[in-house]
């Protein structure tokens, strides 16, 4: 198993290229199925960190009405008004694009897990599920996982990961690397577990992220960090380095915010912006 530490050379080179000639069908198509009545802010969140990623083209799906108010702060979105409970529609738009996210803000019901498992049946571009989208699989998680058509990137906290394994927070936490490297290899999929030193591991490969401090905890950055995410996989980058990418600047966007504002002071809004401008730094070096 080959462990490595994540710094700024390695992740200037893991970034997705973008050649002087391209074009916005060059980077990609990421859908959102993100938010709910309830969590309207995670819909918001982990849009406007996908348009920050830069991939060429961010597609949002859900009902009308979150929908329009999402539409009035990012115009540069194409919306779909498809009932999230329509997983038929929701597939097989998922199935246009070059990634797909889910779970962010989604809720915890049997419609979300319904959702979740048309997702991982439908043979697609890579899938990101995060929240929601793993609490409602639950300990069935392993056994869907497994059985997947596609790529799929995990982005679980230490909480959501005791629910989709079976162990205990304290188990979890105990040997973060042994229980995510065999999750990943158990299901063939990509884990990013969250908590300091951040595990992101496909099951052989292994890379831990020392970056980020308390700014991060708070309602909203994982959101952020899966519509961040979310975006490099559209844009073409594997999932595995795409979790790496996204890991890395997230957590460096909520440092750089917490030297200013302090830890207290940073908020999830802040991090979308933060992170482009982390981007910038790690180009310009």
């Amino acid at each position: 198993m080959l462990i490595e530490q994540l710094d700024d050379q390695k992740v200037k080179a893991l970034l997705p290229k973008r050649p002087d000639d391209a074009n916005k069908g060059r980077f990609g198509k990421v859908l959102l199925l993100t938010g709910s009545d309830v969590y309207r802010g995670a819909a918001s969140l982990s849009v406007e960190a996908a348009l920050r990623s830069g991939v060429g083209y961010v597609y949002f799906a859900s009902e009308k009405p979150l929908a329009d108010v999402l539409l009035s702060r990012f115009p540069e979105v194409i919306y779909h008004a498809v009932p999230r409970g329509d997983k038929e529609k929701l597939s097989a738009l998922s199935v246009k694009m070059t990634a797909t996210i889910f779970g962010c803000g989604s809720g915890n019901t049997e419609e979300t897990k319904k959702t979740v498992q048309s997702l991982l049946s439908t043979k697609a571009s890579p899938l990101v599920l995060d929240a929601d989208a793993l609490n409602a699989l639950g300990t069935d998680a392993e056994s869907f996982l497994s059985c997947a058509n596609r790529a799929v990137l995990l982005t679980p906290h230490p909480g959501e990961f005791a629910t989709m394994t079976g162990l205990s927070v304290p188990e979890i936490e105990g040997d973060r690397i042994g229980n995510a490297v065999s999750f990943a290899a158990k299901t063939h999929t990509v884990l990013l577990l969250k908590g300091k030193e951040t595990v992101i591991t496909d099951g052989v490969r292994v890379f831990i992220n020392k970056t980020g401090d308390t700014s991060l905890a708070k309602a909203g950055s994982g959101d952020v960090l899966a519509g961040f995410i979310g975006g490099l996989c559209a844009m073409g980058a594997e999932p595995l380095f795409a979790a790496a990418i996204g890991a890395y600047l997230h957590g460096k966007a909520g440092q750089t915010l917490g030297a200013v504002l302090s830890p207290y002071g940073v908020t999830a809004s802040d991090l979308p912006v933060a992170i482009a401008k982390e981007i910038q730094k790690l180009l310009t070096k």
